[in-house]
């Protein structure tokens, strides 16, 4: 089998220009997404920015990551801090009622949008939480 080409021998361009194609992936720690809201029960979001040419640096597009609640349910949610690793940045997302007697509209779900800045185009992608709210009844 030949080799594969990845330039042609006659261009005049270097390797150097090739622009890279960039993209966000979103996803939770062990695939998670039931959240007990009782503010100690966390789940972690990670964002990747990957790239088509290997080694390429991601490190300014990781910094216009963002993770905002939104929804109903926008409020029980807490949005911890940032904290970048290589090609990855990571959130820890707590849930708790915004008031003691509250509970959770609809469906019992909350959103956390994640947005990236890539080629001037930004990116979005969007987690679905479930939180879990337990009636306890003795008999």
């Amino acid at each position: 089998m030949p080799p594969l080409v990845t330039e042609s021998p006659q261009s005049d361009e270097s390797s150097s220009s090739v622009q890279p194609d960039y993209s966000l992936e979103v996803h939770t720690e062990k695939d998670r997404t039931d959240l007990v809201p009782d503010g100690e029960d966390e789940i972690k979001i990670l964002a990747r920015i990957t790239s088509s040419v290997e080694g390429a640096d991601v490190s300014s597009i990781l910094d216009t990551v963002t993770f905002e609640p939104e929804g109903s349910n926008a409020d029980w949610l807490e949005i911890g801090s940032s904290s970048p690793d290589g090609d990855t940045i990571t959130v820890s997302v707590k849930a708790r009622p915004p008031t003691e007697d509250a509970e959770p509209a609809d469906d019992g779900q909350a959103t956390v949008v994640v947005t990236a800045v890539i080629n001037e185009t930004t990116e979005t992608r969007r987690v679905t939480l479930n939180l879990l709210t337990y009636e306890v009844r003795f008999t």
